[in-house]
């Protein structure tokens, strides 16, 4: 993988810290940032910057995994390592 392809990657993650801190510093407060507003850009711009597949399979792919059930309801599933957990 090139260098051009990994920030390209990295790209929608950059966006979102950039969009998050434009609206927290414009409007004076962290709080009153809108995630849903920043999530969903940040989502169009990834879906629109991905390619291989069609658009309509792109849009497929995104609503298959934010409608799994096992990311819904704030549910989350850590993975300890053994390492860890002998520390513990």
């Amino acid at each position: 993988m090139s260098h051009k392809n990994g920030l390209l990657a990295l790209s929608p993650i950059i966006l979102m810290a950039t969009l998050f801190a434009f609206f927290g510093i414009a409007w004076g407060d962290f709080y009153k940032v809108p995630l849903v507003v920043v999530f969903a850009i940040v989502l169009i711009y990834a879906v629109c910057i991905s390619r291989g597949k069609t658009i309509s399979e792109r849009i497929e792919a995104v609503s298959t995994g934010a409608g799994d059930r096992n990311r819904t309801h704030g549910q989350t599933r850590a993975v300890i390592p053994a390492r860890v957990c002998m520390i513990l």
